[in-house]
């Protein structure tokens, strides 16, 4: 997924931590989907050049379920609103940037599939609009899409790893209705 060796460098450590923290919030169910962020995290990639990734950024935020996310998969919406932070790439004015998205799928505390929308208003005042997919096991959520229109980017891939942390007590009460999420983020 990040295909620039420097990213990866800086920015495996701050998954990793976030992935570990997410495995203290999720328990049990946590320690297969840690391992395939690590194993996915870690694959061997060929070296980048300047043009196979534009950059790459920390990402944070809070995501919202209706309904709540429960033991048992069903159609749920979301939204979420994030910050982007700490890009580094070939575009070195886009320094961070605020993110906003919804869709729907079928999801669960366990496990989920996505398909949305994502639209990222840059630091430099540009703008990418993304149609997402997500792949959700326990916490870690792995996001991809193509950046459909915008002045930034249009045409181009995004990838993104999230670690999301919430309550796992709500899956089998309530739901899990709001979450804060952790992770990285690039576009190739």
């Amino acid at each position: 997924m990040f295909t620039d060796p420097r990213i990866r460098r800086n920015l495996g450590g701050i998954l990793l931590a976030g992935y570990l923290a997410a495995a203290l919030a999720f328990g049990a169910a946590m320690p297969t989907a840690a391992a395939a962020v690590r194993a996915h995290a870690g694959a061997a990639r060929p070296a980048a050049t300047a043009s196979s990734s534009y950059g790459a950024c920390q990402i944070s935020g809070t995501a919202k379920f209706t309904p709540g996310l429960s033991t048992t998969s069903r159609t749920v919406k979301y939204t979420f609103k994030g910050k982007f932070t700490n890009c580094q790439g070939s575009n070195s004015k886009i320094t961070s940037g605020t993110v906003t998205a919804s869709g729907k799928g079928t999801e669960a505390c366990s496990s989920g599939t996505t398909k949305g929308t994502a639209t990222i208003r840059w630091n430099n005042g540009q703008t990418s609009t993304i149609a997402i997919s997500t792949n959700g096991v326990g916490n870690a959520v792995e996001v991809s899409g193509t950046v459909t229109k915008g002045t930034a980017f249009k045409g181009d891939t995004a990838t993104a790893v999230l670690a999301f942390t919430a309550n796992p007590t709500s899956c089998t009460g309530s739901g899990v209705t709001s979450a804060p999420f952790n992770g990285a983020g690039e576009i190739s």
